[in-house]
């Protein structure tokens, strides 16, 4: 639904944290579209003995498109799907068994032009190894019809963060591509008497991760989102020696992955995987 729809001067913005319709001014000139689409949830710890029981991966962050056109090429009312944040995995309570996988974020779209963010992929459960964090989304903004003065825009996300038996690794960024939205944090694993952390979430240009042993990431503001900041990562949880291990941290909204849980031994419980941040949708109208 609509959560803020105002007028300032010559321009509204109209914001959508969940799905609902969306009405055109009439006096609409241009119209700027940004969506995200949901992050992706952690993956639960394994629970196990010592050097076989790794932290689950972090899920990636959702993917963005971008645009700008022509009022006049906007229906007057539009459906909007919002994506909701993928769900973390539950802790893991059975002996020498490993974590399950989180959900994948679901897709946000515009329906009069089927211009769509893609979701996060979710991060692996734990195991005897490695639990690789959900794959980075690639995508190109950009809208299928009307466009006006407006460039595509690659953005990419990083993989989520892997979990691991010894302390958890951070989301694996890329060299090109504008980040625009963090990746959770890879859980720690139980190895020997010591406890291992959690890797912190991937920040933004806003806003740093959450912070190592199940941070959970920070969310964007209005005017941050506008400018096309998501929220930080979940930061994965901790793997321990004694009492159950660290649950992965939530990723901000919009749009980010969340951490993965942290491994334990046989007597505790593993920790889960975070939440993935949902989707979000900002529509500015300019008007004359």
């Amino acid at each position: 639904m609509a959560t803020n729809n105002s007028v300032n001067g010559c321009v509204k913005v109209t914001e959508f944290t969940s799905s609902g319709t969306f009405t055109k001014n009439s006096r609409t000139q241009m119209i700027t579209v940004v969506a995200w689409g949901g992050g992706g949830g952690g993956g639960s710890g394994r629970k196990g003995a010592s050097n076989v029981s790794g932290g689950g991966g972090g899920g990636s962050a959702g993917g963005v498109v971008s645009y700008t056109i022509l009022g006049s090429n906007f229906d007057t009312s539009v459906p909007v799907t919002v994506g909701a944040g993928g769900l973390g995995a539950s802790s893991q309570a059975t002996s020498d068994t490993d974590g399950t996988s989180g959900s994948g974020g679901g897709k946000t779209w515009i329906e009069f032009d089927n211009n769509m963010a893609i979701g996060g992929n979710a991060g692996s459960g734990g195991t005897g190894t490695d639990a690789l964090g959900g794959s980075g989304r690639y995508q190109r903004g950009e809208s299928s019809i009307g466009y006006y003065e407006n460039e595509a825009v690659d953005w990419q996300a990083a993989d989520g963060g892997t979990g691991k038996i010894i302390a958890g690794e951070e989301p694996t960024r890329y060299t090109s591509g504008l980040y625009i939205a963090g990746s959770g944090g890879g859980g720690g694993g139980y190895s020997g008497a010591g406890n291992k952390n959690g890797s912190a979430g991937q920040g933004t240009v806003a806003f740093i991760g959450g912070t190592l042993n199940g941070g959970n990431g920070y969310d964007a503001a209005a005017v941050q989102k506008a400018f096309g900041s998501g929220g930080s990562g979940g930061g994965g949880g901790g793997g321990t020696f004694s009492g159950p291990a660290t649950d992965g941290g939530n990723g901000g909204t919009p749009a980010a992955g969340a951490g993965g849980g942290g491994g334990c031994s046989n007597s505790n419980t593993s920790g889960s995987g975070g939440d993935g941040g949902d989707g979000y949708v900002i529509i500015t109208e300019y008007l004359g």
